[in-house]
């Protein structure tokens, strides 16, 4: 159980990161040498939802097999709240993708005490 709960706040680290940090206005510029409105800059920038869109997947979610519901709803509630503390009306969906956009550096820290933490660099 101690090991989901663990995974199960990596994902919503992972969710909270990819939700672009709060900025306004258009996604990442492409990579360089790739022409702005390509196929291949659409795929590289960040896709927008609202963030009413957002709370409602995240209320339609179902409990995963396995998983328990009130730690489950516990961390939906979490995010929701998290959601929207961030003051904002829009949200990325997907991350950028991209040569230029990939994490070449996580790594996984045993903190010796029965936590964990991941560290890597920041890329944009």
């Amino acid at each position: 159980m101690r090991k989901l709960r663990f995974w199960m706040m990596i994902g919503v680290v992972l969710l909270l990161l990819s939700c672009g940090g709060g900025r306004k206005g258009s996604p990442h510029p492409p990579s360089p040498g790739v022409s702005p409105g390509s196929p291949e800059s659409a795929q590289q920038g960040a896709h927008e939802i609202s963030l009413s869109e957002a709370l409602s997947q995240l209320d339609a979610l179902a409990t995963p097999e396995g998983v328990d519901e009130s730690v489950f709803a516990q961390l939906k509630e979490a995010l929701g709240e998290a959601l929207r503390a961030k003051g904002v009306s829009k949200l990325a969906s997907k991350p950028p993708t991209g040569a230029s956009n990939k994490v070449n550096d996580l790594e996984l820290h045993d903190n010796g005490d029965g936590t964990y933490s991941l560290t890597w660099s920041y890329r944009n």
